[in-house]
């Protein structure tokens, strides 16, 4: 098996054993960690506020700093809230906006790590 790019396994979709075929789809996911992005939620009543190339520095849910970037992208269309927060000011039921942050510099960040966001928002810097 010759993978077609570059890069590291994020997931394996078989274990050793399984039948497999190339019908099957992908038997690995790979990812690219050189160049991160974290997927940021962002409520609707925020969204628009967020200018691409934003400064945003990454903490953790215990307020350590993880690493810092701009924001490249926010998604046009709204959703529903995939995350859950035990901050009882954070609705639920709120739709949100996905936002897209590429992180400036290597950081100890993992695929899947959940991360608080603050970004620049009219000289500020706020929870997005």
């Amino acid at each position: 098996m010759v993978a077609t790019a570059d890069g590291d396994v994020l997931w394996s979709r078989r274990r050793v054993g399984e039948y497999w075929t190339p019908a099957a789809g992908a038997v690995l996911v790979l990812g690219d960690l050189r160049r991160l992005q974290v997927r940021i939620e962002i409520d609707e009543i925020d969204a628009d506020a967020l200018r691409p190339r934003a400064h945003c520095e990454l903490r953790s849910d215990g307020g350590e700093p993880l690493g810092s970037g701009r924001a490249v992208r926010v998604a046009p269309e709204l959703g529903s809230r995939a995350l859950l927060s035990e901050r009882p000011s954070l609705r639920s039921d709120a739709r949100v906006r996905d936002g897209f942050v590429e992180i400036a510099s290597p950081s100890s960040l993992a695929p899947g790590q959940r991360v608080w966001a603050y970004c620049a928002r009219d000289g500020d810097r706020a929870p997005l």
